[in-house]
């Protein structure tokens, strides 16, 4: 909230000054922040149009060169906006071949999931050690309808890296109860479990189980929780 204050004010003062040059010149000083800067700290406060709105005026008249460094921030910022007619202009746009990471952003904002799902299974191959690549895999199957495919996929890696359990488990979770599978579904979040996972999908799956012991406390008690 504070953060959207202070943007509101710095737009203020910039309209004011516009439309007053005798008090532009006194107010030119706290108006000199970079665009690129409070595009910057727009986008951390989520506040994505006013990101987009204040990189767009950093990009006029930047030279191409500039142009290419900042577009994997654009990218980002589209995603964010839910833009995909500004993604595929920023792939339309950008010179050279895209990273793995610029791939999976565009195919996943316009629902090439397959493709998406080869970047990652390209990722994991070259990074095997990076769980995000492996997540971003189970979330592409999940999407992709093949949970029992994503459930063996997340256990066997589970079986062997404990300590991904916080990044995967929510996956195992969500395949379960999506393939009916109430005993594995026990497993990551019955009542027995001391650290269940918590997520969409870990609270629906415990909203799920609840219902199917037919246990009308817990039931409430996940709701509530959701």
């Amino acid at each position: 909230m504070a953060a959207q204050t202070v943007f509101s004010l710095l737009q203020h003062l910039a309209q004011s000054a516009s439309k007053n040059d005798e008090a532009s010149d006194s107010i030119t000083v706290p108006l000199d922040v970079p665009q690129d800067l409070l595009a910057q700290a727009a986008f951390n406060c989520q506040a994505h149009p006013r990101a987009l709105m204040h990189l767009e005026v950093f990009l006029r008249n930047r030279s191409k060169e500039e142009l290419q460094e900042h577009l994997p921030f654009l990218q980002r910022i589209y995603v964010a906006l839910d833009e995909p007619d500004g993604i595929a202009g920023v792939a339309a746009a950008r010179c050279g071949r895209p990273s793995l990471d610029d791939q999976i952003v565009e195919h996943q904002a316009i629902g090439r999931l397959q493709e998406a799902f080869a970047c990652y299974e390209q990722a994991v191959r070259l990074e095997p050690e990076k769980v995000v690549h492996q997540a971003g895999l189970l979330r592409c199957l999940l999407a992709l309808d093949q949970p029992a495919t994503a459930l063996t996929h997340a256990s066997g890696l589970l079986a062997h890296r404990s300590e991904w359990k916080p990044h995967l488990e929510e996956f195992c979770v969500e395949a379960a109860w999506r393939l009916c599978s109430w005993d594995r579904l026990q497993e990551f979040v019955g009542p027995d479990v001391q650290e269940p996972t918590s997520s969409w999908g870990a609270a629906t799956g415990k909203i799920l189980l609840a219902a199917r012991h037919m246990d009308g406390e817990g039931f409430s008690e996940a709701l509530r929780a959701a």
